[in-house]
């Protein structure tokens, strides 16, 4: 059983296993929560610093109830807000806690001391789920433009998004900034559990076994994930002219793209 610390504010703080499950948006991690989050012994959190505060409200509440508050922009740093009223408080006598993040949130709100930090105190560990920054980029567009993200039951092939256009330097910052924040992760932090995308889709079962055992659980059971991928076509179906924009692409950004799996 978990060490029951101090009372900290309205929330009670426990010692416990703290993890963060962090990836680019559309990355795969979000299936990956949902699974972790039907483990007894886990408590899996999203959207908490979501931009919408309503989201991130609804986020907080659904968990949290009436103890403590929402993150607040104007009253305390992410940083403050993650190691203070989300770490190390478990509400239903879990023993892991954890928190999925995106590559976009750490970046905004520079949490990559707090990764360190956490990293050097101990009992934190991070999950890192990798994807193709260019994948990444044209799924988040296509989800953008149909607003489905993703689905609990399988769709049929009149729901798969229309080919679109890319801007070569959106992308261009857009992959700069992954591939800086994805390498920053994997230097920080020295316990990490790295998957590929492909290995979710794929083999998720393994995936999870994997996790499970990163995380010291005793589980056995095979967890799902209570999403589904939606459907799409190959990427050069996907995207006008993508050979076009690739080769506008700066070298070492083009280079990042073509040595990953375009999956």
């Amino acid at each position: 059983m978990p060490k029951k610390v101090k009372p900290e504010g309205l929330i009670d703080r426990i010692q416990c296993l703290n993890f963060v499950l962090v990836g680019e948006v559309r990355a795969g991690t979000y299936p990956l929560h949902t699974a972790l989050n039907c483990v007894p012994t886990i408590i899996s959190h999203a959207h908490l610093l979501h931009d919408d505060i309503k989201l991130r409200t609804k986020a907080y509440t659904s968990y949290f109830g009436n103890l403590g508050s929402p993150f607040d922009t104007e009253e305390s740093s992410a940083h403050y807000f993650l190691k203070s009223r989300i770490f190390d408080r478990p509400v239903n006598k879990e023993t892991i806690v954890g928190v999925r993040l995106t590559y976009d949130q750490i970046r905004k709100y520079d949490l990559f001391d707090l990764f360190k930090e956490r990293t050097n105190e101990g009992d934190f560990c991070v999950i890192h789920v990798e994807r193709n920054p260019l994948v990444c980029f044209v799924s988040n567009k296509q989800a953008e433009q149909t607003k489905l993200y993703y689905h609990a039951t399988k769709l049929n092939s009149s729901t798969i998004p229309d080919k679109i256009w890319l801007d070569t330097e959106e992308l261009a910052e857009f992959v700069s900034n992954h591939i800086m924040v994805r390498n920053r992760i994997n230097l920080l932090c020295h316990d990490v559990c790295r998957i590929q995308y492909h290995d979710i889709y794929f083999d998720f079962d393994t995936v999870m076994s994997r996790v499970l055992e990163f995380l010291e659980t005793a589980e056995t059971k095979s967890y799902k994930p209570t999403v589904k991928r939606l459907p799409n076509r190959t990427l050069q179906e996907r995207v006008f002219q993508l050979d076009k924009i690739l080769a506008e692409l700066p070298s070492d950004l083009r280079s990042e793209i073509m040595s990953r799996d375009l999956f």
